[in-house]
């Protein structure tokens, strides 16, 4: 029985990453904005790391209506007349195809029939019997000629005009399914006034919506009006300047066709000699190439006949606008900004190279198993031999995921996502891991947790590190050393209730070691009501650089916070006492003594010297003392000087200082201190005076008091003999 709970124990970091990597498989499966976001930034990176190179020679060129144009020319929209006369020039020069990237939906108002039209009548009937020209069927008619394309949009439904669907010049055969049903379907179309639209060779949708994030990707190629299909601009194009009629598509599961993933749909479509790679809703996937790679006439030229006649001929001439103020502008996924006719010309561009992004219908499912084996693959390292191998192992696959991907698109323009399946496997690995480590930490916990009941935690962990320092012997260190006691507690405790003192002293040792731990204090012992805490006291990497300036934050954290707990125990009527700090740093021996049972510690006089400044506060009337040594290495001193005490056994003396706030510092009485210091340690007669005249400013201050009583004595200079410890 407890075997088989053993085992069921040690599966349980299994069993929870196998969880995490179902519940990793659904969300990544899933139709989520952030995934499509997060997908949309690894195929982006793609083109960015390989944008599409141009067509060189490629039949496509843009007639741009820019801003010099409209300088030149004259407001938008021109009148139409003067677009029939392009028009006309364009087929006669013998472009392959005339595509405008507008659409006409009114009347031209500019027409003289139409002018004329608005004169009162009495002026109209002196044209009777005259024919006004109609800039509309002027233009209508060059139309008819042939070769042109006009656009329209998709509306909302509200812009109907009640006139029939527009007759297209196209059929569209489709394998079963259907590839109507997948098509995006649009409530209504923007369409041209009856006579253009009547006349034109083909009618194509500009319409190009952007992401969420407001960049393009895809284009679809055709969208669905009720029951009737209505070709991109582009594939009008191609069309027109093929001289065809008919649109093909292929559907999964018509035709031969077969997918391997779960989006069945379309599969492509043709156009002439040309075969369309598209997703299941039939839209074209661009790979952009740089703005500006594109060869661009702007429209005066040629109103100015400024253009090659040989440059026009043959090509598919796309009409469009660049310019401000007319603002078709798009981003793509380079971050350029360009304008709706470019993109145009890009796809068209795209479909002539045969350079086609394609996103495989099987991909998620490879993606999926990649997955499934990477996350595997870690789950089983994890648990064998630790996190470190399997973090090496998971990165090694990360990459190799991340390189095939890049490598499939630029060889075969392949789009596989390596971002999400990477996304799962590390939060496998980071589950896994974590939950390996929780069950092992769990089994440790009582022991660990048993022993840091006698021992300091920081102890516990450097000799986890180090466990050879758990044999006897010691190394050379500098360390810092804070004594603490509190004053006057033994007799406390014997005179006060048990049920009172226990508690008490217990939250006063909690806090203080608290605090002590806080700052990387290695607490070596408590004794009653004192406590001796170590700095710098571990081998690498526990090493403190800075631990003089650790101890001093320590003991100034442990004094403020010891005067205002005395203080709310005095007022609670407990006369609870200050507390007496002594720190000071040197060279110790650090290490294991003893026999059958070791001892942390540290032996050497600058250990003494601390404990020894503890008691001499009493003395001095401070709280505090600070040895010089340890103020060699504090950046945020605030205090004076004690004195320099020559401890009892030493020869040598110890320089002491008394921390304090700015304020008490800058107080007049810690200031006249001062000045009688420096009487003092010049050994000035008038040193007695002035030491006075502090304790007429402040009567309380001990270390004045002190002093004072020494100068009587006849002990001048700041050379203070200790006689006892």
């Amino acid at each position: 029985m407890g075997s088989t709970a053993n085992i069921l124990r040690k599966l349980v970091p299994v069993l929870i990453s196998f969880a995490v990597l179902a519940a990793c498989i659904v969300i990544l499966r899933a139709d989520i904005p952030l995934n499509a976001r997060l997908r949309n930034v690894v195929f982006d990176t793609y083109q960015q790391i390989d944008p599409r190179t141009p067509f060189e020679g490629s039949p496509v060129l843009i007639v741009d209506i820019d801003d010099v144009s409209l300088q030149k020319i004259g407001q938008w929209p021109w009148p139409r007349d003067y677009l029939a006369a392009i028009t006309g020039y364009l087929q006669d020069i013998g472009a392959a195809a005339i595509v405008y990237d507008v659409f006409f939906a009114e009347p031209d108002g500019s027409s003289p029939s139409t002018v004329f039209g608005r004169l009162p009548e009495d002026a109209r009937s002196l044209l009777d019997g005259i024919t006004l020209p109609n800039n509309d069927l002027t233009f209508a008619s060059t139309i008819a000629r042939g070769r042109v394309v006009l656009g329209m949009s998709i509306n909302d439904g509200s812009l109907d005009d009640g006139r029939p669907p527009p007759d297209l010049h196209y059929g569209i055969t489709t394998s079963e399914p259907s590839a109507m049903r997948y098509l995006p379907a649009a409530p209504g179309l923007t369409r041209n006034i009856g006579p253009l639209e009547e006349s034109a060779a083909g009618l194509g949708m500009i319409t190009i919506s952007p992401d969420v994030d407001g960049v393009i990707r895809k284009v679809p190629i055709m969208y669905r009006v009720g029951d009737q299909g209505y070709a991109s601009l582009a594939l009008e194009a191609l069309r027109v300047a093929q001289g065809e009629n008919t649109y093909s598509f292929k559907t999964v599961g018509g035709s031969g066709e077969q997918g391997f993933g779960e989006n069945t749909g379309i599969v492509k479509m043709k156009v002439g000699q040309f075969i369309i790679p598209t997703d299941h809703k039939g839209a074209m996937r661009i790979h952009f190439a740089h703005a500006g790679a594109e060869e661009v006439v702007p429209i005066w030229k040629i109103v100015t006949g400024d253009v090659d006649p040989a440059v026009l001929q043959g090509r598919i001439v796309l009409i469009g606008t660049s310019a401000i103020g007319l603002r078709d502008l798009r981003f793509n996924t380079l971050g350029e900004e360009v304008p709706g006719v470019f993109m145009h010309a890009q796809m068209i561009d795209q479909i002539l190279t045969e350079s086609y992004l394609v996103r495989p219908d099987w991909a998620e499912g490879a993606e999926f198993i990649l997955t499934i084996v990477v996350s595997f693959l870690l789950i089983v390292v994890v648990m064998r031999f630790g996190a470190v191998w399997s973090a090496i192992l998971g990165g090694v696959l990360v990459l190799a995921g991340a390189g095939g991907a890049v490598w499939a698109f630029l060889e075969m323009r392949l789009l596989f996502d390596p971002l999400l399946p990477s996304v799962a496997a590390l939060a496998v690995f980071m589950v896994c891991s974590s939950a390996r480590y929780w069950q092992t930490e769990r089994e440790q916990k009582f022991i660990r947790g048993a022993f840091k009941t006698f021992v300091s935690p920081n102890l516990v962990d450097s000799l986890a590190l180090h466990p050879e320092a758990l044999k006897l012997g010691g190394t050379r260190k500098e360390c810092t050393f804070i004594f603490t006691d509190l004053a006057g507690f033994t007799s406390f405790v014997e005179k006060s209730d048990p049920e009172v003192a226990v508690p008490l002293l217990n939250d006063y040792i909690d806090n203080m070691v608290r605090i002590g731990l806080k700052h990387g204090g290695y607490l070596d012992k408590i004794v009653g009501d004192a406590t001796v805490f170590h700095f710098n006291a571990f081998l690498p990497p526990l090493d403190q650089p800075d631990h003089r300036q650790r101890a001093y934050d320590c003991a100034m954290e442990m004094n403020a916070w010891s005067d205002a707990y005395s203080k709310q125990k005095q007022a609670e009527g407990i006369p609870l006492n200050e507390t007496r700090i002594g720190i000071n740093s040197g060279m110790v021996t650090m290490g294991n003594f003893g026999g059958a049972v070791m001892d942390y510690t540290a032996h050497g006089d600058a250990i003494n010297t601390a404990a020894r400044l503890e008691s001499a506060g009493k003395f001095l009337g401070v709280h505090v003392s600070l040895a010089g040594a340890t103020l060699e290495g504090v950046s945020n001193f605030v205090g004076r000087p004690c004195g320099t005490l020559v401890l009892k056994g030493q020869t040598t003396g110890t320089p002491v200082f008394e921390p304090m706030t700015q304020e008490r510092l800058n107080g007049p009485a810690v200031q006249k201190y001062l000045d009688a210091y420096e009487l003092m340690k010049a050994e000035d007669p008038k040193a007695e005076e002035a030491m006075e005249e502090v304790l007429l400013l402040d009567p309380d201050d001990g270390l004045a008091k002190m002093h004072l009583q020494r100068l009587r004595d006849g002990q001048n200079g700041i050379r203070i003999v200790m006689t006892s410890k």
